[in-house]
């Protein structure tokens, strides 16, 4: 079982991923995310569909509907998170990142988000 802890920090990270996709904030998303404009692009245009429920395609996330995962090495871990509208209206959509431990903690990065 996941620590509540780890669990916390992944969760914050993806809020916090979601919130700069949503303000297009292309240096935060390279810095701290490792997403080029490139995969912002796709982002973009694989969460474009669902315009009409959010504003500004801003997504949420829910702790009920969010999975941490423990990598082979113990020390990274996976997440998976179906995204919400900003209406608490649930999406086809599902966010799948890395969180990755570093000597300054941990760091999330984006592995994709798929249209379930």
């Amino acid at each position: 079982m996941i620590e509540h802890k780890i669990f916390k920090i992944a969760f914050n990270k993806c809020s916090e991923l979601l919130k700069n996709i949503s303000d297009n904030n292309l240096e935060t998303l390279q810095n701290e995310f490792g997403i080029s404009s490139a995969i912002l692009t796709e982002i973009m245009e694989a969460i474009k569909p669902y315009d009409k429920d959010t504003e500004n395609n801003f997504f949420a996330i829910n702790e009920k509907e969010f999975d941490v995962f423990s990598y082979e090495n113990n020390i990274d871990f996976g997440v998976e998170a179906i995204l919400y509208s900003i209406h608490n209206k649930e999406t086809e959509l599902t966010l799948h990142a890395a969180l990755i431990k570093q000597e300054s903690g941990y760091k999330l990065q984006y592995r994709l988000i798929e249209v379930q």
